[in-house]
């Protein structure tokens, strides 16, 4: 029969101990006091909404992979600076909206913002994804709409965020799921696709910043920035690239040309709110110009 004593949770994701049992060293600690190695138990103080979000509201959550970054390794045609130029931007875009959460591991990233920061988040979607296309990187999405868990345990994150040699992101929740399936599961193309509910919220936010479709995708660029990348994206059959990567060049063609069919673009220099704490909703002219 195991020994192990059942710890209650008392609350979504609140892990106590039983009545009488002594807090537990982190890991670290144990080491230098000498005792037992064993897994770090959760403390009381265990944060497992962990979110700079507030607790009362649902969160846009976006799920962004790199497209065909196995396939270019074998190539050769991508290595550090790829990874950098992928992560940098993410970054920058972190240092100026500290009410997001952000994380990126390997050639993915998750993004998630409180829904009432709608306007925002679709001003950052857009940055990142212009960015990654000036320098050659296809990147597909899922954006969901719900929960989201940050989870954050301070007995053991202080020693474990001093280690040079150990890094991780504790994110898990409904959105964060959706939003893997839905970037997994949709079309090819740098775009970003979407949940219907963020479809309607995001709808009810702007009527610019949704592709009618099968399944709805995001609008990340506004006219001038959509002209530049038809032109750049076309397929080089001179150039080392795999029948996957052209297939995904000519779905972002095929996207681009969908939002000059509808005119249906993002305000000029839209994005530039993703490096603003303001949350300024797209012109109402250009609004109702482009319904």
């Amino acid at each position: 029969m195991s020994s192990r004593v059942n710890r209650p949770i008392t609350a979504p994701g609140k892990i106590t101990r039983p009545e009488g049992q002594p807090p537990a060293a982190s890991p670290v600690q144990a080491i230098r006091q000498g005792a037992p190695s064993e897994a770090p138990r959760a403390s009381e103080d265990t944060v497992a909404t962990g979110s700079p979000h507030p607790a009362n509201l649902a969160n846009l959550v976006a799920f962004l992979d790199i497209l065909g970054t196995q396939e270019r390794i074998k190539r050769e045609t991508f290595g550090a600076v790829h990874s950098l130029e992928f992560s940098n931007v993410v970054g920058a875009a972190a240092m100026k909206n500290p009410d997001f959460g952000f994380a990126v591991f390997s050639d993915a990233t998750v993004i998630s913002a409180p829904e009432d920061k709608a306007d925002r988040l679709v001003a950052k979607v857009s940055f990142l994804f212009s960015n990654w296309l000036c320098e050659d990187l296809l990147v597909r999405g899922g954006l969901a709409l719900g929960e989201i868990i940050w989870l954050n345990e301070p007995s053991v994150d202080a020693d474990f965020s001093r280690l040079p040699n150990f890094r991780y992101a504790r994110v898990s929740g409904k959105a964060f799921s959706e939003a893997v399936e839905i970037e997994r599961s949709s079309g090819p193309g740098s775009v970003c696709y979407l949940s219907q509910a963020v479809a309607d919220r995001l709808s009810a936010a702007s009527p610019l910043y949704v592709l009618p479709g099968i399944t709805p995708m995001l609008v990340w660029p506004d006219r001038a920035t959509a002209s530049f990348f038809h032109g750049l994206l076309k397929p080089d059959l001179e150039r080392d690239q795999s029948a996957a990567e052209r297939r995904h060049i000519a779905a972002t063609r095929w996207y681009l040309d969908q939002l000059d069919r509808i005119n249906r673009f993002l305000p000029d220099r839209f994005s530039e709110m993703a490096f603003g704490s303001a949350d300024v909703a797209p012109d109402a002219k250009a609004t109702k110009e482009q319904r």
